[in-house]
C-alpha cells in the first residue's frame, strides 16, 4: 500500500490506483526532534540517559523526512467489498461483528452525560469480542488498574496503544466427509469446506490486540508527541546566551475581563496570586472560584493583567517544587513552573474524564435500555491518550518568525486584536535545565500533594488517574472541585489550557495537544480538530497531532480524511505503530483488506533489518525505542553546532554510519529496526497481515507471513521455520533416555507422537526453564507478554492449519513447500504448549487418526492410556488412541465444541463404534443446532443404522441450515430415493428422454418432462458444475522448468535400454507437455502420464533383471513425482456408486469415477512412505502366478456369498490365491471358509496402507485384484501405489473405476458392450498416453478406459452350487425321465405349499409378479411401468420387500394417485428374509420384474437358482449396473435353440417391449381353480412354467452356476494378461 516515499507537488489529487502510495503529506516539513514525552518515566529519565549529543540532534532535526509516502483511496468501483473466507478444517475462527455507521456528536456537548441511552458501536470502534463470542458494545477508555481485573491492550511502558486483534469465538470451519477415495478417517473430504480463514477475517472485522481476557482496546490518539518529534522552538535548542530582552508576564493587564456576576472570574488575579499552588491543583481552586462548564467557542479572557499584579504575586507566594530553572535567574522560571502545575492538573482531570466515560458506558450497557435493544446515538470509541508533559522549557519564539506565522499557531477562534502584543515581544534564545525529581526531598513532595509521581508518568499514558475523592486536599476551598462533575472539571480545564496556550510567548505544543484532547473528550470534535490543525500549522510533520486529527475526523464521520491523516503519519514514520494499527483497522472496517496488507508490507519493508542494519543504521525509531532514548543535550556540545544546518536525504535501505548510538534492549531482535519492547506490536501486525492474506485466498503468502510472525517471537533462525521445527522435534524427544532411538527418529521422516500432557511441555523444553519466548523477552508488562504468547500460539495454529490443508495438495506453501504430518504436528505441539486450545486439539486429532506409528514406550508408560485402551479395536499408543485422547482433551477445555464432538464421532464410527458415534454427533448438534456438518454426519450414521426416517429429518435440517451445502443436498436426495419419497423430485430435460422420462411434482403427481426442476435436477446441476470446474484442475502447472524436469524423470528408465530410444522419447514427451500446458485437462493428463510411467518403469526393471539378466543402479528406476503445483482435486459430491440410479450421461458417469480416481492417485503419490524408486517387480511365476485379492467384504456379505469357494478352487499349479482382508472377522461361516481354504490369508484390518503395500510386494504378487472398487470399505490407495505389475477389478463395483491404477476389468459382452470402450486400447507405455486418440476427455459415448478381459460366458461368479440351502441334495437324475419328472413334481408341490404359507388369502389363479431389490433401485419411471403391467394383468399382484419399510407407505400412496386404489391394493409388501429363506421363497414368484435403471445382481442369481424367470432390460449401454441381470439370465439358460428362444423372451430391448413381455407372460400363465379334469393345484400352464422348468433343471449344468468352470476361465484370463505384460503388449483380451 505504501512504497518508498517520493515527494509530490499536488497532494489533493484524487487517487485511483491503490498501488501508488508515494506522496508525503501536504506541507510536510523536515523532521524535528525534541525531548521525550515521558521524561520522568522510571528508568527513562533524562538524568539517567546517555542520549544523543546536541550535534547529533541537530543533524537529525534537519534531515529530510524519509519515506514520506501516503495512502490513497482507490476508485470506489474497485474496492474490495466482499472478501469471502475460503475451507479448513476444524478450527475456531474469528467472528464477524456487524459494523454500524457512527452517529455524529455535537461539538461542545458532552454526549456521555446521557446515561439513559444505550450505545451503538461504530464501524471502527472498540467492539469487544470475548471468548464466548458475545459482543461488548462499548470501548473501554484508559482505566486505572486498581479498579479493573485487566488492563488495556499493549500497555507497554513508553509505547503507544493498541494492536491488531484476533478475536476468539467459534465459527464453522472447513468440513470433511468420509467417502471412498479420500480416506481421512475422522473427517469428510475437502470438497465440503466452508471456507473460513484459520484465525481471522479479511477485513470484515476489527483488528485489535488478542488478549486472554478477550478484550479489544480501541484506538486512542496520542495527546502528546512521541519523544523524538516535539517541535523545537529556538529556546529549546540550548544556545549559550540565556539573556532576556525583557520579561513577558504570564498574563497581561486587562487580558481577563472583570465579571463580578461570574464566580469563575471573580477577583481572579488576586486569588490566584495569593496562595501557593500544588503541582496538580486547579488554578480555580487557588482563585477560590467555582468551575464553570464549558459554554462554547467564545473565549472570555480579554483583559491582560499588569506587571504590578505579577510583582504582587512574586512577593506573596513564591512557587516551590520541581521546576525547569533558567540558567539566568528570572521570573520566567516561575511562570513555566505554574504552567507545569496547570498542565498536570488538567491532565489529571482528563484522565478522570476518561474514567467517567468508561463507567457511564458500562452502566448503559447493563441498563434496561441496553437490555431491550434500544441504542443511543453513536459515541466515539477512540479517545486521545492521557498526555504526559514533555518537559518544562522556556519556549521563546525565534526572533525572525513573523507575527503572522506566530498567530497562526493558536486556533483562529482564540486570536483577537488585544492579543497581538503577546506575539510582538522580541526574545532571545534561552536554555533550561531539567532538575531531576530526586533533587526533591520528601518534604518538598509533601508540598505538592496532588502531583503525579514521576515513577507513574509512563503508566499515565494508559491508566486513568485516581478518582477525585482520592486527591489530597490542601485547602477547604478545594472541596468544591470534588463536588462538581468531571465533565464540568474538564470544561474548566479546557478553558484554562486555552488561556495558557493563548498567553504563551511561543506556541505551547503540549498545551495545545492537551486542549485538543479535552475538547475531544467533551465531544467538541470541531474544537479538537482546530487545536490539532493548529499544531500541524506549526509543524506539519507532527506525528501525534496528525494521528489525533485522524481520530477526530473519524469521530466526525469523515472517514476518508481519517485515512489520509493516518496514511500521512505512516508515510512519515512507519515505526509509529499507533497510526499503523488504526489505519489498518479502519481499512479493514471498510472492507479494504488488500490495502491494509499493502500498509503492513510497507511498514515491514521500511523497518526490516538488512545485514548490519541492526547495529549500524539510521533506521526509524519505534515507539518504545524512543522512550529509551534521551535527546537532551549537554551545554558543552552546543557551540560547535550552533549555526549549522544539515540536510540528509536517505532511504531506509541505506546504512548511515555517521552517528553511533546505543541501542535499546532487544533492538533488531525481531528482524526489524525496532526495540525489543515493540516486538509484540510487530508480531501483531504481521499476524494480521497473514490473516488477511489467508482470507483473500493467498495461502502461500499467508503461510510466509505466519512464518515471519512466529520467528519474531520464537527467535530468528538461519533455516527459518524449518530450523524451528527441528528444535521442536528435538524438544519433543528430550525426555527419552534411549539416545539411539532419538537419533533415528530425528533422522527419519516419521511423525513424533506425543500425548497431550507431553505436548504441553514442548515450550518449556525448548526455552527452559519457564518456556518464555525469546522474542518477547523485552516486552512488558506481563499481560502484554501473555498477549504475544497467545498471538504466537495462534500463528502456529494457523500455519499448521494451512500446511494441513495443503499436505495432500503439495502446493508450494510457505518455506516447507510440501509439508508432512511430522512437521505439522511439531507446530501444533508448540502451539498447544503456549496456549491450551480446543482448536489445536481438534486438528491434532485429525492428523493422528491417520498415523500408523506409536508413541515411545517411555511416553506410553507416563501417559494415561488406560481409558482409551478399553475401547474395542483401539491399541494404546497408536495414532487412533492418541486422536481419541486429543479429542477428549479438547472437550475438557470446551465442553460445547461442536467440531470436536463431530470429529470424535467420525473416528468412533470408523473404528466400528456406530452407537457411540451417533451419541457424539447428537452432542455436536446439541451444541450447535445449525451445524450442517454435524447434521449431515448424524444423518449418515443413523441411515447406516436403518433409521432412514431420522436420517431424512437430519438431512433436511442440514439443508435448511445451509442450502448450498452440496453434501446435504445430495445426501437428502439419496435418502429420499431410498424410500421412494418423490414429492418435489421434479426431473431433468435431456436429449435422451429415457434419462428421466417421468417427473414428479410437489404434490406427488407424475408429469411428462417439460422443464428441469426439483431436487433431482439440483443434484444433476451440482454434478455439472463440479465436473466443469474439474476440467481446469492443474491448469498452468506445466511451466518450462516443470516440463524439462518431468520429461527427464519420465524417460530416465530408457537409459541403457536395448532400443536406445530415450532421446526420441524425451523429445516426444517434451513436445506433448508443451502442447498440454495451459489447456483443459492439463492436471489429469499429467497424473495419468506419471502413473503410466511408474507402470512402465516397473516393467523395464523386470526386463532388465529377469529377461536381459542385467542389474543397474536403482536410480535408473527412480519414481517420477508429480509437480508440486498440483493440488489434490476435489471429488464430486455424487459418488460413483450413486451414479447407478442418478439420471446422468455416459460422460458424467465416467468423469465422476475419473475424478475420484485422480484424487486417490494424487493423495497416494504424495505419501512420504513411498520409496524413491518404483516397487521392484516380482520374480517370474514358478510355476504359479501369485494373485492377491484385496477386499473388505470377506464376511457375511453378498460378495463372500458369491465367491467363498473360489480361493480354494484355484489350480495350485497355475494360481496361488493370497487374500488380504481389510476388515476384521465377523465370525460368519463365509469368513471361516475363506480363511480355511485360501492358501494364504492376511487379516490386514489393522494395517496401514504402507504395511499392506509392502506385504503385497513381499508376497511377490503378480496380479492384484480389487474386489471393492468404489464400494464401502475400499482401500484403493493400495492400488494407486502400484505394488504389483497388473491390477484387475471385478465383482466388487459394477462400473468403470476410471483409474490408471486399474489395468483390466473382467467382464463380458453383455455387461460391457465393446462400443462403450475408449478409442485407443493399447495402454502400455507412456507414448500411448500421448496419442491424440487417447486424449478424448470431451467425447460423450465411451466409458471404459481400462482394458477389458471378455469372459467366454459370464464374468459373474455364483457359488450357489456349493452353498445354496438345497445344494446338499445334489442334482436330479436328468438321464432318467421318470426320476427327472418326479423331482419336478416335488418341486412344484414344495413351491405351492410355500405360496399358501406366505399368501394364504391369495386366489389360486393369481399371478405373482415380484421384485426383491432394495427400493432405491425403483425410480418413478420403473414404478410407472409396474403399474401399467398390473393394469394389464387384473389377476396379478406385485410382491415387494420392505427394504426399507418407509418405502411401503410411499409406493402405495403413489400407486393410488397414479393408478387408482384398485391397483394400489394389489401391491403386497413383506419383510426382508434371511439369505437361505430368501433364496427358497424366491421360487414362489411367477415372474421377477427387474429394475432397468440398476439391475438385480446377487438377487438375480438367487432368483434364477430358484427357477424363477426374470424379465430384464439393459436400459443403458454405458452402465454395467443396468446390464448385470442380462448377463446372469443369459448364462443361466442353457445353450442351444431353446436357450436362445428363452433369452429372446426374457432379455428385452425397450420400455414398451418390457411392459408387453411382462403382460403377455403373466396373462399366458393359468393356474387351475380346482383339482378337476386331472389337474392338480399349483400346476400352472404357460410359457412361464416352461421357462421355470428350464432354469430349475438346468441349474446344475448351467454355465452361471459352474463355479469351477468360472475359476478356470479366470485363471486363463490371469495368464493371458501376464503374458501380454511380459511381452509389453496391450489391448483387450477375448477368452
Amino acid at each position: 500500500m505504501l512504497t518508498a516515499p517520493q515527494r509530490s507537488l499536488n497532494m489533493m489529487d484524487p487517487i485511483r490506483d491503490p498501488k501508488i502510495y508515494q506522496r508525503p503529506p501536504n506541507g510536510a516539513a523536515p523532521r524535528q526532534y525534541a525531548i521525550p514525552a515521558n521524561s520522568s518515566a522510571l528508568g527513562h529519565g533524562r538524568s539517567r540517559s546517555t542520549g544523543l549529543s546536541y550535534a547529533e540532534h541537530e543533524m537529525i532535526r534537519h534531515r529530510k523526512t524519509p519515506n514520506g509516502g501516503r495512502l490513497y483511496e482507490p476508485d470506489p468501483a474497485a474496492l474490495d467489498k466482499s472478501v469471502q473466507l475460503p475451507a479448513s478444517k476444524h478450527l475456531i475462527l474469528a467472528s464477524s461483528p456487524a459494523f454500524q455507521q457512527p452517529t455524529p456528536s455535537f461539538a461542545g456537548s458532552s454526549p456521555w452525560l446521557d446515561t439513559s441511552r444505550s450505545q451503538r458501536p461504530d464501524r471502527f470502534d472498540g467492539t469487544d469480542m470475548g471468548r464466548d463470542g458475545r459482543q461488548e458494545i462499548h470501548p473501554q477508555p484508559y482505566r486505572a488498574s486498581k479498579s479493573l481485573p485487566f488492563r488495556p491492550a499493549w500497555d507497554f511502558p513508553g509505547g503507544l496503544d493498541s494492536m491488531l486483534n484476533q478475536t476468539l469465538p467459534i465459527q464453522p470451519t472447513q468440513r470433511y466427509y468420509v467417502q471412498p477415495g479420500s480416506n481421512i478417517p475422522t473427517v469428510l473430504p475437502a470438497t465440503l469446506q466452508s471456507q473460513f480463514g484459520p484465525t481471522a477475517s479479511a477485513g470484515q472485522e476489527l483488528y485489535g490486540p488478542y488478549w486472554p481476557d478477550g478484550t479489544y482496546n480501541p484506538y486512542r490518539p496520542a495527546a502528546i508527541r512521541d519523544s523524538r518529534f516535539f517541535p523545537r522552538a529556538p529556546t529549546e535548542r540550548f544556545p549559550l546566551d540565556h539573556h532576556f530582552d525583557h520579561f513577558h508576564p504570564l498574563r497581561k493587564h486587562g487580558r481577563l475581563p472583570v465579571a463580578p456576576n461570574d464566580s469563575y472570574l471573580h477577583n481572579m488575579s488576586q486569588q490566584m496570586l495569593g496562595t501557593p499552588m500544588g503541582l496538580v491543583e486547579s488554578p480555580s481552586s487557588k482563585w477560590n472560584l467555582h468551575q464553570n462548564a464549558f459554554q462554547g467557542p467564545q473565549f472570555p479572557y480579554t483583559h491582560p493583567y499588569s506587571l504590578r499584579d505579577r510583582a504582587i504575586a512574586d512577593s506573596i507566594a513564591p512557587v516551590t517544587g520541581p521546576t525547569l530553572v533558567s540558567l539566568i535567574p528570572g521570573p520566567r522560571s516561575e511562570r513555566i513552573a505554574f504552567r507545569d502545575k496547570t498542565f498536570a492538573w488538567a491532565n489529571k482531570i482528563y484522565m478522570d474524564l476518561l474514567q467517567t466515560i468508561r463507567s457511564s458506558s458500562k452502566e448503559q450497557r447493563s441498563g434496561t435500555h441496553a437490555a431491550s435493544g434500544m441504542r443511543s446515538a453513536m459515541k466515539p470509541a477512540i479517545f486521545p491518550k492521557p498526555p504526559v508533559r514533555s518537559g518544562s522549557h522556556f519556549q521563546t519564539e525565534s526572533k525572525d518568525q513573523p507575527p503572522s506565522q506566530r498567530r497562526e499557531t493558536c486556533p483562529s477562534f482564540l486570536v483577537s486584536g488585544s492579543e497581538q502584543s503577546a506575539y510582538e515581544i522580541p526574545s532571545r534564545p534561552q536554555t533550561a535545565i531539567f532538575r531531576a525529581p530526586k533533587a526533591l526531598t520528601a518534604q518538598e513532595f509533601g508540598s505538592f500533594p496532588n502531583q503525579i509521581e514521576p515513577k507513574n508518568i509512563s503508566q499515565q499514558q494508559y491508566e486513568v488517574g485516581l478518582p477525585a475523592h482520592e486527591m489530597r486536599q490542601v485547602s477547604t476551598r478545594v472541596n468544591n472541585v470534588q463536588q462538581v462533575s468531571f465533565f464540568e472539571s474538564a470544561a474548566t480545564a479546557l478553558q484554562t489550557m486555552e488561556l495558557l496556550c493563548q498567553e504563551a510567548d511561543v506556541p505551547w505544543v503540549d498545551g495545545m495537544l492537551l486542549a485538543g484532547c479535552l475538547a475531544y473528550g467533551l465531544g467538541n470534535y470541531v474544537k479538537a480538530e482546530e487545536w490539532y490543525r493548529a499544531v500541524l500549522r506549526q509543524d506539519p510533520s507532527h506525528i501525534e497531532a496528525m494521528s489525533n486529527l485522524a481520530a477526530t475526523c473519524h469521530a466526525l464521520h469523515r472517514r476518508e480524511d481519517a485515512l489520509k491523516y493516518w496514511s500521512d503519519a505512516v508515510s512519515l514514520r512507519p515505526s509509529y505503530f499507533e497510526a499503523v494499527e488504526h489505519l489498518i483497522g479502519l481499512l479493514c472496517a471498510s472492507h479494504r483488506a488488500r490495502e491494509a496488507v499493502s500498509v503492513i508490507e510497507y511498514v515491514e519493508n521500511a523497518l526490516r533489518v538488512r545485514g548490519e542494519d541492526a547495529h549500524n543504521s539510521w533506521a526509524e525509531l519505534s515507539d518504545a525505542e524512543s522512550d529509551t532514548k534521551s535527546h537532551a543535550s549537554s551545554i558543552s556540545t552546543v557551540a560547535s553546532y550552533d549555526n549549522a544546518q544539515y540536510d540528509y536525504d536517505t532511504d531506509y535501505s541505506q546504512n548511515i554510519s555517521v552517528v553511533s548510538e546505543s541501542q535499546p534492549p532487544g533492538y533488531g531482535s525481531s528482524g526489524y529496526a525496532i526495540a525489543g519492547a515493540d516486538n509484540g506490536r510487530m508480531l501483531a501486525l504481521v499476524h494480521a497481515k497473514a490473516n488477511m492474506l489467508y482470507a483473500l485466498g493467498q495461502n502461500h503468502t499467508a503461510a510466509t507471513a505466519f512464518e515471519d510472525a512466529i520467528l519474531i517471537s520464537t527467535g530468528r533462525r538461519k533455516q527459518g521455520i524449518r530450523g524451528l521445527i527441528d528444535d521442536i522435534l528435538s524438544a519433543c524427544l528430550c525426555t527419552i533416555r534411549d539416545r539411539e532411538y532419538v537419533r533415528a527418529k530425528l533422522e527419519s521422516k516419521e511423525p513424533i507422537l506425543l500425548a497431550p500432557e507431553h505436548a504441553e511441555a514442548t515450550a518449556r523444553h525448548m526455552f527452559p526453564p519457564e518456556g518464555i519466548l525469546p522474542g518477547l523477552e523485552y516486552v512488558s508488562p506481563p499481560f502484554a507478554v501473555q498477549a504475544g504468547i497467545s498471538t504466537t500460539s495462534n500463528c502456529l495454529l494457523s500455519l499448521a492449519k494451512i500446511y494441513q490443508d495443503g499436505m495432500s495438495n503439495a502446493t508450494e506453501i510457505g518455506s516447507l513447500k510440501s509439508p508432512t504430518t511430522r512437521e505439522i504436528l511439531a507446530l501444533y505441539y508448540l502451539s498447544l504448549s503456549l496456549q491450551r486450545s480446543p482448536s489445536t486439539a481438534n486438528n491434532v486429532g485429525i492428523l493422528l487418526a491417520s498415523v500408523q506409528q506409536s508413541v515411545h514406550p517411555d511416553h506410553l508408560a507416563d501417559s494415561n492410556f488406560s481409558q482409551i485402551s478399553n475401547i474395542p479395536g483401539v491399541v494404546a499408543g497408536t495414532g487412533v488412541s492418541l486422536a481419541l485422547m486429543y479429542y477428549n482433551y479438547g472437550l475438557n477445555i470446551d465442553q460445547k465444541h461442536a467440531h470436536l464432538f463431530t470429529n470424535l464421532g467420525s473416528l468412533l464410527k470408523d473404528i466400528g463404534q456406530l452407537g457411540a458415534a451417533i451419541k457424539m454427533y447428537e452432542r455436536a448438534v446439541a451444541c450447535d443446532g445449525s451445524f450442517d456438518i454435524a447434521l449431515a454426519n448424524l444423518a449418515n450414521a443413523v441411515k447406516d443404522q436403518g433409521r432412514v426416517s431420522d436420517a431424512i429429518a437430519y438431512y433436511k435440517r442440514a439443508v435448511a441450515a445451509n442450502p448450498d451445502f452440496a453434501e446435504a443436498v445430495c445426501g437428502l436426495a439419496t435418502a429420499l430415493n431410498s424410500v421412494c419419497s418423490w414429492d418435489g423430485r421434479g426431473g431433468i430435460c435431456a436429449n435422451d428422454i429415457l434419462r428421466d422420462s417421468l417427473h414428479v411434482d410437489e404434490r406427488g403427481m407424475k408429469q411428462p418432462p417439460s422443464r428441469p426442476h426439483g431436487w433431482i435436477n439440483r443434484v444433476v446441476e451440482i454434478v455439472k458444475k463440479q465436473l466443469k470446474e474439474g476440467e481446469t484442475w492443474g491448469c498452468g502447472t506445466l511451466t518450462p522448468a516443470v516440463i524439462d524436469s518431468l520429461a527427464l524423470q519420465l524417460t530416465l528408465h530408457k537409459q541403457s535400454s536395448r532400443d536406445n530410444g530415450r532421446n526420441q522419447t524425451l523429445d516426444t514427451v517434451r513436445q506433448a507437455l508443451r502442447y498440454w500446458s495451459g489447456q483443459r485437462w492439463e492436471g489429469s493428463r499429467i497424473v495419468r502420464l506419471v502413473e503410466r510411467a511408474i507402470r512402465q518403469i516397473g516393467w523395464q526393471w523386470y526386463q532388465d533383471r529377469y529377461v536381459r539378466r542385467r542389474e543397474y543402479p536403482p536410480r535408473k528406476y527412480a519414481r517420477p513425482y508429480l509437480p508440486n503445483a498440483l493440488t489434490a482435486p476435489s471429488a464430486p459430491t455424487v459418488l460413483p456408486f450413486h451414479t447407478f440410479t442418478a439420471p446422468l450421461s455416459a460422460k458424467q458417469v465416467r468423469q465422476i469415477s475419473q475424478r475420484n480416481a485422480l484424487r486417490i492417485s494424487v493423495c497416494t503419490l504424495r505419501s512420504a512412505w513411498l520409496p524413491a524408486t518404483v516397487f521392484p517387480p516380482p520374480s517370474p511365476p514358478n510355476p504359479f502366478l501369485n494373485v492377491g485379492y484385496v477386499s473388505s467384504d470377506f464376511n457375511n456379505h453378498p460378495l463372500a456369498h458369491l465367491m467363498q469357494s473360489v480361493f480354494g478352487l484355484h489350480d495350485p499349479s497355475r494360481v496361488r490365491a493370497i487374500c488380504y482382508a481389510t476388515t476384521a472377522s465377523d465370525g460368519s461361516i463365509h469368513r471361516q471358509q475363506i480363511e480355511r481354504e485360501a492358501p494364504i490369508f492376511h487379516d490386514a484390518s489393522s494395517w496401514s496402507v504402507e504395511r499392506l503395500v509392502n506385504q503385497i510386494v513381499k508376497d511377490n504378487v503378480h496380479i492384484l485384484v480389487n474386489l471393492n472398487g468404489y464400494t464401502r470399505g475400499a482401500r484403493n490407495e493400495v492400488f494407486a501405489a502400484r505394488p504389483a505389475p497388473i491390477h484387475m477389478s471385478f465383482m466388487g463395483f459394477a462400473g468403470t473405476l476410471g483409474a490408471e491404477w486399474c489395468d483390466y476389468v473382467f467382464a463380458d459382452t453383455i455387461s460391457v458392450p465393446p462400443d462403450t470402450l475408449s478409442p485407443w486400447r493399447r495402454n502400455v507405455d507412456i507414448e500411448d498416453r500421448l496419442r491424440a486418440d487417447s486424449l478424448v476427455e470431451d467425447v460423450e459415448d465411451w466409458v471404459y478406459s481400462e482394458n477389458v478381459i471378455f469372459a467366454r460366458d459370464t464374468f459373474f461368479c455364483v457359488d450357489h452350487k456349493q452353498s445354496a440351502p438345497d445344494a446338499e441334495s445334489g442334482p436330479p437324475n436328468n438321464k432318467d425321465p421318470a426320476k427327472r419328472g418326479a423331482a419336478w413334481e416335488r418341486e412344484q408341490d414344495k413351491r405351492w405349499k410355500l405360496r399358501k404359507e406366505l399368501f394364504p388369502n391369495l386366489s389360486d389363479s393369481a399371478v405373482i409378479l415380484g421384485n426383491f431389490n432394495q427400493l432405491y433401485k425403483i425410480d418413478p419411471a420403473t414404478f410407472d411401468m409396474y403399474l401399467q403391467i398390473l393394469k394389464g394383468v387384473p389377476n396379478a399382484i406385485l410382491w415387494l420387500l420392505r427394504f426399507p419399510d418407509l418405502g411401503e407407505h410411499n409406493l402405495k400412496r403413489y400407486a393410488e394417485k397414479w393408478a387408482g386404489k384398485q391397483v394400489a391394493d394389489r401391491i403386497v409388501f413383506t419383510d426382508v428374509a434371511a439369505k437361505g429363506t430368501h433364496i427358497t421363497r424366491a421360487a414362489v414368484v411367477d415372474l421377477f420384474l427387474d429394475t432397468p435403471e440398476c439391475n438385480a445382481h446377487t438377487t438375480a442369481a438367487d432368483t434364477v437358482w430358484s427357477g424363477t424367470p426374470i424379465v430384464t432390460w439393459g436400459k443403458w449401454k454405458y452402465k454395467m449396473c443396468s446390464r448385470m441381470a442380462g448377463s446372469i439370465v443369459a448364462s443361466a439358460l442353457p445353450e442351444g435353440r431353446e436357450g436362445d428362444e428363452a433369452r429372446r423372451d426374457l432379455l428385452v430391448r425397450s420400455e414398451k417391449q418390457y411392459i408387453d413381455t411382462a403382460i403377455d407372460l403373466a396373462l399366458d400363465l393359468k393356474y387351475p381353480s380346482s383339482e378337476s379334469n386331472g389337474q392338480r393345484m399349483g400346476r400352472g400352464r404357460g410359457r412361464l412354467v416352461e421357462l421355470r422348468r428350464m432354469l430349475w433343471e438346468g441349474r446344475w449344468s448351467s454355465r452361471l452356476f459352474d463355479t469351477k468352470r468360472w475359476v478356470r476361465d479366470l485363471e486363463m484370463a490371469y495368464w493371458s494378461a501376464w503374458r501380454k505384460w511380459e511381452k509389453g503388449e496391450g489391448g483387450d483380451i477375448w477368452l
